[in-house]
């Protein structure tokens, strides 16, 4: 954890009852760290991560989450309901994959880097996959431009 990350980690475990936003206005100077010890509850409805929204936001995450005290066979991000984004966010030392989509499609994953750090130089892997589809269509991973574009360090997707 670093600075007031730890705010973010009340939202991501109480995932909302409807279709929501998660946004992040944590202040001072990132990259911020987010640290779960255990893992999150499944997304099953429609959301929006967005550290986009992060000030000084520029391509680049600001906001990482350290999988390294998930527990086994814990993902970063797990998505069993569709219609959900994930933007700008770092997800890195996962037991298992940084982010797994099962279930519902229409699920979209930019700007994020998968298996590294904000710097995009470390190579610090998740156990699996950086993303991993399993019996799940139309899902958007990356896109063309550079504020789309997803980068991931060692085995990067996994498709079943």
């Amino acid at each position: 954890r670093a600075g007031g990350a730890a705010c973010a980690r009340p939202s991501l475990m109480s995932m909302p009852t409807r279709s929501a936003t998660i946004s992040f206005q944590i202040p001072g100077n990132g990259p911020f760290t987010i640290s779960p010890q255990s893992t999150y509850p499944p997304i099953t409805l429609p959301v929006i991560i967005d550290g986009t929204t992060q000030t000084g936001y520029r391509n680049v995450p600001l906001i990482q989450i350290n999988g390294k005290g998930i527990g086994a066979n814990g993902d970063g991000l797990m998505i069993q309901g569709g219609g959900s984004t994930i933007l700008g966010l770092a997800i890195y030392r996962c037991k298992r994959d940084g982010i797994r989509i099962s279930g519902f499609g229409t699920n979209i994953i930019q700007a994020c880097y998968l298996g590294t750090d904000a710097s995009g130089t470390n190579a610090l892997g998740n156990q699996e996959a950086g993303v991993y589809l399993f019996r799940s269509s139309v899902n958007l991973i990356g896109g063309v431009g550079a504020g789309a574009q997803c980068h991931q360090r060692k085995r990067p997707w996994r498709l079943y």
